[in-house]
């Protein structure tokens, strides 16, 4: 099978409900990026641990189950993936991104690029967060930076929060933290080209700033290769 490298996340979907202790929360949130992270790698067996482990906590968020089905997938377990990715589509019947990857996985038709699938599917963030992010003009750097950044460690996954509590580290010269919140956030900014792009050109910004021009350079490259790829 073709390996197909979704990189895709459903922000509506972490909810574990009011009766799940915060730390039980927090637990799953961690166990959650790391599976992500190393799927990304390619790491897949790691990531099916950290996947399989999330479920000691809560047993209904489609995502897992999504991400299961691929690492079940890349790992050569057929059955094992679509029994996971059936459960995700039977939990979220209305996700289009399930579905196609089902297809994908199963039925194998014409080529299909993931991260244009993804981008049509932009998750929403939390109210708190989207809160925030509609009167982001409002506030100072420093509000924009000290809100951004308590609200970034409660929702890791809303990925255009990071992004603007990352600017705003950067216009207070925190140039560390501001590349440390990006580098951490990218992942899920996948599912979004023109934020993945912000993304590349506040990095690049970042590096000219520290005096690292070839890394600017190099950065910038990328939101250019970006926009290319996608205009075509």
């Amino acid at each position: 099978m073709r390996k197909t490298v979704i990189i895709f996340l459903i922000l509506s979907a972490f909810r574990l409900g009011a009766q799940n202790p915060v730390g039980k929360q927090e637990k799953f949130n961690r166990l959650f990026i790391e599976g992500v992270k190393e799927y990304i790698l390619q790491n897949y067996q790691r990531s099916l641990d950290l996947f399989t482990e999330t479920l000691n906590y809560t047993d209904t968020v489609p995502a897992v189950y999504f991400y299961l089905a691929l690492n079940h997938a890349f790992l050569g377990d057929r059955t094992a993936s679509e029994i996971n990715i059936r459960k995700a589509i039977r939990m979220q019947p209305e996700n289009r991104i399930f579905k196609k990857t089902a297809d994908t996985l199963f039925k194998t038709p014409a080529a299909v690029t993931p991260r244009k699938i993804a981008a049509k599917n932009r998750p929403s963030g939390t109210s708190e967060a989207n809160g925030f992010l509609s009167r982001i003009n409002e506030l100072s750097p420093a509000e924009r930076y000290n809100r951004g950044r308590a609200l970034s460690e409660k929702y890791p996954f809303d990925a255009r929060l990071i992004y603007e509590t990352a600017h705003a580290a950067f216009q207070l010269k925190k140039y560390d933290e501001a590349y440390r919140l990006l580098l951490n956030g990218m992942d899920f900014a996948s599912v979004d080209v023109n934020l993945l792009k912000k993304y590349y050109l506040l990095l690049s910004r970042i590096a000219k700033a520290q005096g690292k021009y070839d890394k600017a350079e190099q950065w910038k490259q990328k939101a250019e290769h970006l926009s290319n790829s996608f205009s075509r």
